[in-house]
């Protein structure tokens, strides 16, 4: 397992807001329906809203197995070794994701772990793409 160093590096995840209930955010990502959970949110926002999930890149760890809550299979496309770590970039369903670690990630295919209060829950205020469905949803008609 790694925890990543990116000061400063934040990647950003598609979402719809699923569930707000205590002190949690539940959003499903609009790349595949997995649900991801925060602790923080910018503002209060509302089941059905569209978000931007931040995910702080120093906190980012890999996990030995896949599933899970807050876990998403990833791929590394790019590392590069800058003399106290290796910086990654992590290809997934959902996007790019950029994290690093002092030690070499055996890959290429790799499950990142995304720590509810590394995430920030921001409003997405872009027009988007259209969310994967709810696979749990169950259809009128």
């Amino acid at each position: 397992m790694f925890v990543a160093g990116f000061i400063g590096q934040t990647s950003f995840l598609s979402a719809v807001v699923t569930d707000t209930s205590g002190d949690l955010i539940r959003a499903r990502l609009a790349s595949t329906g997995a649900v991801i959970t925060s602790s923080v949110a910018d503002r209060a926002v509302n089941v059905d809203d569209r978000v931007q999930l931040a995910v702080r890149s120093e906190k980012i760890e890999t996990r030995p197995t896949a599933g899970g809550d807050n876990v998403i299979d990833a791929r590394i496309t790019s590392f590069v070794y800058v003399g106290s770590a290796y910086e990654y970039i992590f290809q997934t369903a959902a996007g790019e994701i950029r994290a690093s670690s002092p030690d070499a990630i055996e890959g290429p295919d790799v499950h990142l772990y995304l720590p509810p209060d590394a995430i920030v829950v921001l409003p997405d205020e872009s027009p988007g793409l259209p969310l994967v469905p709810d696979p749990t949803a169950v259809s009128a008609g």
